[in-house]
């Protein structure tokens, strides 16, 4: 089974992806591991864009890496759909979900974090796992984007 809920047109994000061809069947063409411990997996006729954060108070480097996996992200939207995980799908791959919105669609920092939000906390509620974005490192960094 694969947990992805759809933030915008394209754009997925859930929890640890199953390896295997799961991903491609469903048709996912892309998918971004947010999680530091999940870096691995073979997940054949996917593209990896593998992003190793922590779910901690953001440093420099953590938030460059997630920039440019929003970058690599929002240049595959156009290619087909993107799956973005981290564990449990909450604030690691909330965080490049975000950043690919401010990319991609123009919204501002407020309306990002709502719409990962929106996307993703009705799911996460039946699995038990509570809100999205509840890192307030990571709501915070989003927030400060002019």
């Amino acid at each position: 089974m694969i947990d992805a809920s759809e933030i915008a047109p394209g754009l997925y994000q859930g929890s640890r992806p199953p390896e295997g061809d799961a991903l491609r069947r469903a048709g996912f063409r892309t998918l971004a591991l947010c999680a530091r411990e999940i870096q691995g997996g073979h997940y054949p006729g996917v593209r990896v864009v593998r992003c190793p954060l922590d779910d901690a108070e953001l440093s420099g480097p953590e938030w460059s890496a997630a920039w440019r996996a929003a970058r690599e992200v929002a240049a595959a939207l156009p290619h087909g759909s993107v799956l973005v995980t981290c564990v449990q799908g909450r604030n690691r791959s909330g965080l490049v979900s975000a950043l690919v919105l401010y990319l991609v669609f123009g919204v501002s920092s407020d309306t990002c974090v709502d719409l990962v939000r929106a996307g993703r906390d009705g799911d996460l509620a039946r699995l038990g796992r509570g809100g999205a974005l509840t890192n307030p490192s990571f709501a915070r960094a989003i927030r400060a984007l002019v």
